[in-house]
């Protein structure tokens, strides 16, 4: 028996009281942290897989304060070492951050935030854009846009073995000088590098990876092809590509957001680390494909 944990403003509540809690002020029903919202299970290769699922507000920053989180987080990682759960997922349509004062603590659990699983599904996504489209990838041009970290840069170290002509937009032009070194070392591609998105009229893929803040896009072609991912709530129908994991709870069957299929795959076979965070190793993307191979499905780097 394998046990994960997930944590996310996503789970339904199983209570007869459910309605009551929905309307309750959530300082009232977030007064002791995450709500337990009970067992889960998941299914992977005819395994089946417990876990628990606790349910967090969809914004805590009014909620708890940074003393309260490290409290909570305390709390938390003991209820964990008593369920005996090796790893929890952290959804992204989550604030339930951990505070960088304890996440290098001993106790502190193996945590995956779904990034990882979510750029391996998109690469395969990307692939069938280009299939479906009828676009050529020796003519392909793809521009990718970032702020966060190095998400958008381990997007374009993937992207780049798929076409020829790619650009890349981040406000920072030290950073895009090294991450167009890397990918000419590792592809040979040459990218253009922008500091401002420019029109986007000759690119037919447009990938936005994660949140913005200072850089604005402009949709204005309806040519060119929009893909967004690492966002707030995740595009299932894009990203779950018929993955053989299902969970369910008592009542309903899970949708299976990244973070809780990253979580049980970790779980089966049995992956430490701390995958959280705006720093993607490519070297996770590659175990996780590694991984699949062995469950015999082809989701390929």
């Amino acid at each position: 028996m394998n046990n994960f944990g997930f944590i996310s403003s996503l789970l339904p509540v199983e209570s007869s009281w459910d309605f009551f809690a929905d309307i309750l002020p959530e300082k009232w029903r977030y007064r002791g942290g995450p709500l337990l919202t009970g067992t889960l299970t998941g299914y992977l290769e005819g395994e089946k897989l417990e876990g628990f699922g606790w349910k967090v507000p969809e914004d805590t920053a009014g909620l708890w304060n940074e003393s309260r989180l490290i409290k909570l987080w305390r709390r938390l990682t003991v209820e964990l070492t008593r369920k005996e759960i090796g790893i929890i997922g952290l959804d992204s349509a989550t604030t339930f951050d951990p505070p960088f004062k304890i996440i290098n603590q001993q106790y502190f659990p193996d945590i995956s935030d779904g990034k990882a699983l979510e750029l391996l599904l998109f690469l395969n996504y990307f692939r069938n854009v280009l299939r479906n489209y009828r676009i050529s990838p020796q003519k392909a041009k793809v521009a990718i846009i970032w702020e966060e970290g190095n998400l958008g840069l381990t997007c374009a170290r993937l992207i780049a073995r798929e076409i020829r002509f790619l650009s890349l937009v981040n406000p920072n032009i030290r950073f895009l000088e090294r991450a167009a070194d890397l990918i000419i070392a590792e592809t040979g591609i040459s990218p253009k590098l922008y500091t401002e998105p420019p029109e986007f009229n000759k690119e037919k893929i447009v990938v936005k990876c994660g949140k913005l803040t200072r850089l604005c896009i402009t949709r204005h072609s309806k040519q060119v092809i929009w893909c967004e991912i690492f966002q707030k709530k995740p595009s299932l129908s894009c990203l779950n590509i018929n993955l053989p994991i299902t969970v369910t709870n008592r009542r309903h069957r899970i949708p299976l957001y990244p973070a809780l299929g990253e979580a049980i795959l970790r779980s089966f076979f049995n992956l430490p680390g701390f995958w959280y965070g705006s720093d993607l190793q490519l070297e996770r993307i590659v175990k996780l494909a590694d991984l699949f191979k062995e469950l015999r499905i082809n989701i390929a780097i």
